[in-house]
């Protein structure tokens, strides 16, 4: 490679990395003054449409993140990859052309979330004193047209299911349990991440962190994987307030650079 095209390159990097592309209203102090989570989940994709990724563990010590020692493992996430969520970071995140998380499109929410409740199967989550376990009839909401989008409802045979004449659209949670693996293991157990808690009509539902059918299937917008990894998450958040952070590489990198994230 001639002089040349290493110095272009350098400087395209750098452009691409640059905290200024993220312009004037960007605030960089976003995650200090919104967030106060004393441990931070970390998933990295190798780019925007990667259907798998790393997962790593945090402790937040005297202000500073320390990395979980001999905790990085493997997860798929959408099968489309990644599209910017709705979380605790700002809209001015997102550049123009970046793919945005919509209701149906197969990709898992990018950005920076905090973590709702445990959940899973009574007798199959392998880890004792989930916030809420599933019963036959516990459905989350993914119709738009719902007051309840985006809600987990432990007992749907008590609701009206029906909208103009049409089903409401919702995804029974108590039929991917049971089994030790495959389909019917997705939620033996699992834990909410608090994407689109607003309800915005159209920007993604029911995203979970939950067992995966196996390390070559991504998912239609969780992020999954061995459910002896996922039991060890579990048993090492204790239900304390955690952050939940998920990026392709390149996003991940520029935000390294500015000192909001820590190293892998």
């Amino acid at each position: 490679m001639s002089f040349m095209k290493i110095i272009v390159t350098a400087l395209m990097l750098q452009i691409i990395l640059s905290p200024s592309s993220w312009g004037k209203d960007f605030d960089r102090n976003f995650l200090i003054k919104k967030d106060s989570s004393k441990k931070m989940i970390l998933v990295i994709t190798d780019s925007w449409d990667a259907p798998g990724g790393v997962i790593r563990l945090y402790d937040k010590k005297d202000g500073s993140w320390k990395k979980v020692d001999n905790f990085s493992k493997q997860v798929v996430v959408g099968r489309k990859g990644l599209g910017w969520g709705i979380g605790v970071h700002p809209k001015s995140i997102i550049k123009e052309g970046e793919p945005v998380k919509r209701e149906g499109d197969k990709k898992a929410p990018a950005g920076f979330f905090s973590l709702d409740k445990t959940f899973g199967h009574q007798s199959m989550s392998g880890v004792n004193n989930l916030q809420f376990y599933l019963q036959k009839d516990t459905v989350c909401i993914d119709d738009s047209r719902s007051p309840l989008y985006n809600r987990i409802v432990m007992d749907f045979s008590t609701m009206p299911q029906i909208i103009d004449n049409t089903p409401i659209s919702h995804e029974k949670m108590f039929s991917y349990t049971g089994t030790t693996s495959g389909k019917k293991s997705l939620y033996n157990l699992g834990i909410v991440v608090n994407h689109n808690t607003n309800q915005v009509k159209g920007a993604g539902s029911c995203i979970f962190m939950h067992v995966w059918k196996s390390s070559t299937h991504g998912t239609a917008g969780c992020t999954a994987m061995n459910h002896d990894d996922l039991k060890k998450i579990v048993e090492w958040r204790k239900n304390s307030e955690t952050l939940f952070v998920q990026l392709p590489r390149s996003v991940f990198l520029a935000f390294q650079k500015m000192g909001i994230l820590p190293n892998l």
